[in-house]
C-alpha cells in the first residue's frame, strides 16, 4: 500500500510534467530489535498554513509512504522571502523530488541508505539546476529560491537532506534532537561562539540563508545518514515553527500529543498563538 501528499494548496504528481553522503552518524547504542518492529505501518500527517503577517504562502511540503517496503520519505521546501516567485522554487522542488522518488524506488526494490544517499545527492542537483536555469530564462533581479529539507526513512535508517533552515527532528525516548544544521549566517556566528544562541532570532542578519537550492548555479546540501529505531518519531518543519517555538516547546508537543496529525496540528496552533510571523509548514512522521 502506498500514500503521497503533498501541498502547498495541493500539488498533482500524476499530472505533473517535468520540464547524491558525507559521513553516518551513530549517536547511540543500537538495540537488538525484532523484524517486526521495524515493519510496522507508518502514520505520517503534513499542513502548512501561511501565519498571520503574510497573505501569501511560499511553503510546501510533500511525502510519499510506500509500507510494502518499508519506506517514507518527507520534505518541506520555504521559498526565499523578499526574492521573487518563492512560491514556485519551492512548489518546484517538492514536485520534482517526489516525481523523482517514485520512479527511483520502482527501480530499486532493495534501498540501502548509501543508495539512497546517491540519489538525494543527485536529484537536489538538479532541482538546483532547473531553478536556476530558470532564473537565467527569466532574467529575474532577485533569483527566486528556496530551502529544502529532506528525511528519507528506511528500515534501521533515517537519512537527511538539506540546504537551507527547515529542519528535521527526532523524538526519541522523550528526548528531541535536531538532526540538520541551519544554513544561515547566524547559525554560523552561534557555531564559531561570535554570539549567544539566545541571541540569534533577534539578530539583525538573522533572515540571511548561506545555502540554498535556486540563486546559485551549484549547491552542496548536507546528507547525513542516522540510525533509526522503531519508536522513533521524526518532524520537519520550517523555520516559521520554531521562529516562534523553541525545542523544549516542540518536544512537549510530541511527548503529549501521539498522533501525527494531533502533533502537526498542535504545533501549528501554537505558532500561531505566539504570533505567526511567517508561514509554517510541518510533517511528522510515525
Amino acid at each position: 500500500m502506498s500514500n503521497d501528499a503533498s501541498k502547498t494548496q495541493r500539488i498533482d504528481l500524476d499530472n505533473f510534467n517535468t520540464v547524491l553522503g558525507k559521513y553516518r552518524a551513530t549517536d547511540s547504542v543500537s538495540l537488538p530489535r525484532s523484524r517486526n518492529d521495524y515493519e510496522r505501518p507508518f502514520n505520517v500527517f503534513g499542513e502548512t498554513d501561511p501565519g498571520l503577517a503574510r497573505t501569501d504562502n511560499e511553503d510546501n511540503f510533500g511525502f510519499f509512504v510506500n509500507n510494502e517496503n518499508h519506506t517514507v520519505i518527507g520534505a518541506i521546501a520555504d521559498g526565499i522571502g523578499g526574492h521573487d516567485h518563492g512560491d514556485i522554487a519551492s512548489k518546484l522542488a517538492i514536485e520534482y523530488l517526489l516525481q523523482q522518488w517514485r520512479e527511483f524506488q520502482a527501480k530499486n526494490i532493495m534501498l540501502d541508505p548509501q543508495l539512497v544517499d546517491m540519489f538525494l545527492r543527485s536529484a537536489i542537483e538538479r532541482i538546483n539546476t532547473l531553478v536556476y536555469n530558470r532564473n537565467r530564462e527569466e532574467h529575474n533581479p532577485y533569483p527566486m529560491g528556496t530551502t529544502l529539507t529532506v528525511a528519507v526513512i528506511l528500515k534501521k535508517f533515517i537519512i537527511t537532506a538539506n540546504a537551507g533552515d527547515s529542519r528535521v527532528y527526532r523524538l526519541r525516548k522523550k528526548s528531541l534532537k535536531m538532526l540538520t544544521e541551519d544554513h544561515t549566517l547566524v547559525a554560523e556566528l552561534v557555531r564559531r561562539g561570535r554570539i549567544a544562541e539566545k541571541d540569534a532570532l533577534t539578530h539583525p542578519y538573522a533572515h540571511i540563508i548561506s545555502k540554498s537550492i535556486g540563486p546559485a548555479q551549484y549547491v552542496n546540501p548536507d546528507i547525513i545518514i542516522y540510525d533509526r529505531f522503531p519508536d522513533d518519531k521524526f518532524l520537519i518543519c520550517s523555520d516559521g515553527l520554531n521562529l516562534h517555538l523553541s525545542d523544549k516547546e516542540i518536544e512537549a508537543i510530541m511527548i503529549k500529543q501521539q498522533d501525527p496529525k494531533a502533533v502537526v496540528k498542535t504545533l501549528i496552533m501554537s505558532t500561531l498563538r505566539k504570533g505567526g510571523k511567517d508561514n509554517i509548514a510541518a510533517v511528522c512522521i510515525d
